[in-house]
């Protein structure tokens, strides 16, 4: 697949550790891609050339034909390097991948998101409120502070009241919202007594995955209702 330039048009800083990069391309327009997909996004070297790369969720949906937004938490070499660039900036785009993806015969979702694995659910709730269908869409978002809930006023305004809703859960601090991990006791009382025939898509780390796919599995949950992405 071929490796597209885009220019750093935006920095936003979402939280203490994390920012979204929203980077449009330098000629033409932005690819065709389905919300959940990702890309493989590259970084120059000394010597000017796109060798480094690491996958990345598209976190804006479809719809938006503007740009791209990519959110990182920076936690490492590479993620380092890209707490460096700054706006103007080029990186190197390859893609859409992946088929961790929503599509509108999903009729009624539940996403469960932990830290920065909200990404690819922006994109769903986005590409479903732009689009006006009327899937239901239910997300549980797993974070350890109200300082770490990643995107919280744009989550609350797609929070309509009817088919979508968005509800925030803290693990590390008492506040007026749920608190604790995902569990059963929070999976009924959001998703009511039907919970058990939605379609569930976790994403997140390794072992919020992992604790995620047990305990629907306890609950009866069908393994062809549970989808996941896994952010190492």
């Amino acid at each position: 697949m071929e490796l597209i330039q885009y220019k750093v048009d935006k920095i936003i800083n979402e939280s203490h550790d994390t920012r979204t990069l929203q980077i449009e391309p330098l000629e033409g327009k932005i690819f065709s891609y389905k919300p959940g997909q990702f890309v493989m996004l590259f970084l120059k070297n000394e010597d000017g050339e796109f060798k480094e790369s690491r996958a990345y969720s598209i976190a804006n949906s479809p719809t938006i034909k503007t740009h791209l937004d990519i959110t990182y938490k920076k936690a490492g070499y590479f993620t380092s390097k890209m707490h460096e660039i700054k706006k103007g900036d080029i990186v190197g785009i390859k893609g859409p991948y992946g088929k961790f993806t929503y599509d509108e015969s999903f009729k009624d979702v539940v996403l469960l998101a932990g830290g920065v694995g909200i990404t690819p659910f922006k994109s769903y709730l986005e590409y479903v409120a732009d689009k006006k269908l009327p899937n239901k869409i239910t997300l549980i978002f797993s974070n350890q502070t109200e300082s770490d809930i990643l995107y919280r006023k744009h989550l609350e305004e797609l929070n309509n009241g009817k088919n979508l809703k968005v509800v925030f859960t803290l693990t590390r601090q008492e506040w007026d919202g749920l608190c604790g991990r995902i569990d059963a006791k929070c999976i009924k009382n959001v998703c009511g007594e039907d919970f058990v025939n939605k379609i569930y898509f976790i994403c997140g780390t390794g072992e919020f995955v992992k604790a995620m796919i047990t305990l629907l599995q306890e609950l009866n949950v069908a393994k062809e209702n549970i989808k996941i992405e896994n952010f190492g």
